[in-house]
């Protein structure tokens, strides 16, 4: 009766996992493509920050690309990351633990930098919390150590010996007076750890209004062997159900070159450096059928999302900036949004006035077929002489420089810019006629509403 029921009880969980199992691939599946639709819209807010787009509509027009969203981005972020690391204290002795994990254990100036530009230029920023205790591996060599010092470093639970050589001392007796050694030591980081999360790496529900309540949140990572075994896993499940390489997917494969376009060189896939898929998803599931469903943390390996552990959870330990949040949607809008048109209308408008001057400079020549010497005509050199077997067979079609007429757009382009992001030369105090012409109340106006667009 106990074998029978002790059955009964593995085919209920071997049911449940599969029922989990399907879940998970169904609702990854949705956030995937709701993520797909979204990273496309910020790997062209990436090459537009980096000042690749837009891109000449043909190969004979002047190349020219203005910087719009990046130096948007460049003007709010110092502001930002004063309101979080300036000189001011936003509390008191209760915060100095949570400024040692931040600041002293981990680089929390570098991760909230790095959410931050994310959420200005790829819409929403990540940044992920939990407790490490994976465990590390250092290599030590010591020479001439002590008896005592020995033994201490012998009794450490921590320590592995890999090699040891004794001298003694043959006169007087037999005893080891110094050893030299070579060992391992593996421990337990055991410690918080704050990181900034790519944004294509997080899936999120479709339907979702915020992170918390989403019904579905996921958190894709490449790993190796060697840091999943250092997490706990077992290393024959790991190269069992790992498949072969890992790829989050194609399109979020185009953020990642967006980002870093020399990311493109194959390296070593094998052993302890193999790469492996490795998936948090945070899903609510009924684990214990009554009813009720509960936060689960449900890691898998694979594309084929084999589960390897399973447990409950109280919170996703991932939070989301985001710089302009869509009411009822978890997410919305940022600044490289609003500045791409204009990004791409005065990359076009210096474009058609370079083209412009080009053409007033270098004015097209009409000739008379078979009297002139075409390679004369086309040499552009300063002072070079046409051949002509008689006069008046070259004649220069003038076009005048109308790219002046384009700077009054220019212009208007700016206030434009300016009245969608809040960001002006006059705020950042780079216009010295606009503040010199300015009363002391219109010029702290005008620095107090660039500051409060930047930070809301």
């Amino acid at each position: 009766m106990a074998e029978e029921k002790k059955t009964k009880e593995e085919v209920a969980e071997a049911s449940m996992m599969l029922d989990l199992s399907a879940q998970l691939k169904a609702e990854m599946d949705d956030a995937k493509d709701y993520n797909n639709q979204v990273g496309q819209e910020r790997a062209e807010s990436t090459e537009y920050y980096l000042g690749n787009e837009p891109e000449p509509t043909s190969s004979l027009q002047s190349y020219y690309v203005s910087t719009d969203v990046r130096d948007t981005v460049l003007f709010m972020l110092p502001s930002i990351m004063r309101t979080f690391f300036g000189t001011k204290k936003i509390a008191e002795q209760q915060t100095d633990y949570i400024n040692y994990i931040v600041q002293e254990k981990n680089s929390g100036f570098q991760v909230l930098y790095d959410a931050f530009k994310d959420a200005l230029i790829r819409k929403t920023g990540f940044v992920k919390a939990y407790w490490d205790d994976s465990l590390s591996t250092t290599t030590h060599e010591y020479t001439n150590i002590s008896p005592p010092a020995y033994q201490a470093l012998v009794m450490d639970k921590d320590v592995e010996i890999l090699s040891e050589t004794a001298t003694e001392e043959t006169i007087t007796t037999l005893d080891p007076v110094s050893y030299d050694l070579t060992i391992r030591r593996v421990k337990a980081k055991n410690q918080v750890v704050l990181e900034s999360v790519p944004p294509e790496e997080v899936l999120i529900a479709r339907h979702a209004r915020s992170m918390q309540d989403s019904s579905y949140v996921a958190h894709r990572m490449i790993k190796t062997v060697s840091e999943l075994v250092a997490m706990g896993y077992s290393k024959e499940e790991i190269e069992q159900y790992g498949g072969e390489g890992a790829l989050l997917d194609p399109l979020a494969f185009d953020e990642q070159q967006a980002r870093n376009p020399h990311d493109n060189m194959a390296f070593p896939d094998q052993g302890a450096s193999k790469n492996v898929l490795y998936i948090e998803h945070f899903i609510y599931y009924d684990m214990d059928d009554d009813g009720i469903d509960e936060l689960l943390r449900v890691c898998t390996l694979g594309d084929a999302l084999h589960i390897i552990n399973v447990e409950p959870c109280d919170e996703v330990p991932i939070v989301m900036f985001c710089p302009d949040p869509e009411p009822h949607t978890a997410i919305g809008s940022c600044p490289a949004d609003y500045v791409k048109p204009i990004q791409a209308a005065k990359s076009q408008i210096v474009r058609d006035t370079l083209d412009s001057l080009g053409h007033s400079i270098f004015p097209r020549m009409g000739i008379v077929e078979g009297q002139v010497n075409v390679d004369d005509v086309l040499n552009t050199d300063i002072g070079q002489p046409i051949r002509m077997r008689a006069p008046g067979m070259v004649q220069q079609l003038t076009t005048p420089f109308v790219g002046k007429e384009a700077f009054p757009v220019l212009g208007y382009l700016d206030e434009a810019k300016e009245n969608r992001t809040g960001v002006s030369k006059a705020s950042a105090g780079l216009n010295a006629d606009a503040l010199q012409s300015s009363t002391k109340t219109a010029v702290a106006a005008t620095m107090s509403g660039a500051q409060g667009r930047v930070e809301i």
